[in-house]
């Protein structure tokens, strides 16, 4: 059933919890890295994004990231608990509207003088915030249901209508938005474990993704469909990629708040949508100036310089305690 009434905040964020902001102050360097190295072509293929069917480092990080907006995303949406549901609904649609925006503008190219729209990630996750509010307000056992009932309609299509099409879009398109819903929806889902301090259910539950995912992908291959494949966004990329960031995070989570280890890179974190846009505009004016021939060297060098650049930024506006929020 829908909540009614809004969760209150001390039982959906109890403290503070380091961990998210290590996980996503881990990916904000990551990403600036693969994003620069990906432009060039003596970057190694386990650097580059599948053409097809398998999986490397750089086709993990937009869902990773997408997870990790999805750990906060139930938290942000009552974050006022005064407000009435349509109120909260349509602020959190404001919100990502406005990603959706940024993300659509910032993908313009204008190809022999005719504009054209390229689908970045920032795009996804404004368009994913936006379905996923439609769900938002109910349990996460009928979220999960939702995400089966659409990973699996999403799969069928692709399988026997458009995945011709599918293939020709980057990262699916408008049609891989369903896809990228799904990740979002699953880190919501994930995210119920924080409010219940139960957080070894982020290895239980991902786990289980992962090991649903693999063997999907094999199964997929023997019957000559579509396994792991970020380019077709395919139900086994979806499963095994959050899998994977659920794992991952319960990592983050056992060393930065079990342990209360302490590591600087979690100051990025406090800014990650902001800092995920400036890692692409740097990417964007900074790698162009030089040749796509590049030696692998000096793409590194790049790619480090980029993401110190990014660092610095993030260090800064902690320093100054400005959090910029979408």
């Amino acid at each position: 059933m829908v909540n009614s009434e809004p969760i209150p905040l001390k039982e959906m964020e109890p403290s503070r919890i380091i961990s998210i902001d290590v996980f996503r102050g881990f990916l904000i360097p990551l990403m600036t890295f693969v994003n620069t190295t990906s432009y060039f072509d003596n970057t190694p293929l386990w650097l580059r994004h599948v053409n097809g069917i398998g999986l490397t480092i750089t086709d993990l990080v937009a869902p990773f990231f997408i997870f990790a907006i999805g750990l906060t995303y139930k938290m942000v949406h009552y974050k006022n608990e005064n407000l009435r549901t349509l109120d909260r609904v349509l602020r959190t649609l404001r919100r990502y509207l406005a990603l959706f925006g940024m993300g659509m503008l910032s993908s313009l190219r204008f190809p022999g003088g005719v504009p054209t729209f390229n689908w970045d990630t920032l795009a996804y996750i404004g368009l994913a915030g936006c379905l996923t509010i439609s769900v938002i307000e109910f349990s996460w056992k009928i979220r999960l249901i939702v995400v089966c009932l659409l990973s699996i309609g999403y799969q069928v299509v692709i399988e026997l209508f458009i995945g011709d099409i599918i293939a020709m879009q980057i990262e699916g398109g408008l049609y891989g938005v369903a896809s990228w819903t799904c990740m979002l929806i699953l880190g919501t889902i994930l995210a119920e474990s924080i409010s219940k301090k139960k957080f070894m259910n982020f290895l239980y539950f991902g786990l289980i993704l992962l090991v649903t995912g693999i063997i999907m992908h094999f199964l997929f291959d023997k019957m000559g469909l579509i396994g792991v494949s970020r380019k077709w966004v395919s139900i086994p990329f979806v499963y095994v990629s959050i899998g994977l960031a659920s794992c991952l995070y319960t990592l983050f989570w056992f060393i930065f708040d079990y342990k209360q280890l302490k590591f600087p890179v979690g100051i990025l974190g406090r800014n990650p949508l902001f800092l995920f846009i400036m890692q692409g505009i740097l990417t964007a004016f900074i790698v162009p100036l030089f040749p796509q021939t590049l030696h692998l060297a000096w793409i590194i060098l790049i790619a480090v310089f980029n993401v110190l650049i990014v660092g610095v930024i993030g260090f800064i506006l902690n320093i100054r305690k400005i959090y910029i929020r979408f």
